[in-house]
């Protein structure tokens, strides 16, 4: 029972995790589906008590990566990341932009939107197992 769970409904997105990743070093499983790669009880053990925090480890590189772009945030006991967009106003269309851009064409000028839903599948796409699931704010 968690007394003092925060409110998720600010945040812009929120990545649910993988429950086999929360605890740190117990991602491992002892058996295997194939007879050669059976881990011995004695390895797992040792990884184990290394402390592995393969969450923290993916939280530090995506607010590294998309830090122009977005601010995220994790509780460490908690089973999701949340993050809220920066307020990028629309600019005009150029090449090579710090981040992933979609075009609106008007009848005075091409312009540059973030393209949020790219951004999302790249977040996602990083995480890979790690993420269940990744629900967006309307």
């Amino acid at each position: 029972m968690n007394l003092f769970r925060p409110s998720l409904q600010d945040y812009d997105f929120i990545l649910h995790l993988n429950p086999k990743y929360l605890q740190s070093g117990k991602q491992l499983n002892k058996g295997s589906r194939f007879k050669n790669l059976n881990v011995d009880d004695k390895v797992v053990k040792d990884v184990t008590n290394i402390g592995l925090d393969v969450i923290g480890e993916y939280f530090t590189e995506i607010s590294k990566l998309f830090s122009n772009t977005t601010l995220f945030f994790r509780d460490e006991t908690g089973n999701c990341i949340g993050g809220i967009w920066y307020p990028i106003p629309d600019r005009g269309w150029k090449p090579s932009l710090e981040y992933s851009t979609t075009p609106s064409i008007t009848k005075e000028a091409t312009m540059a939107s973030i393209n949020k839903t790219s951004i999302l599948s790249e977040i996602a796409r990083i995480g890979d197992d790690l993420i269940t699931s990744v629900q967006i704010k309307q």
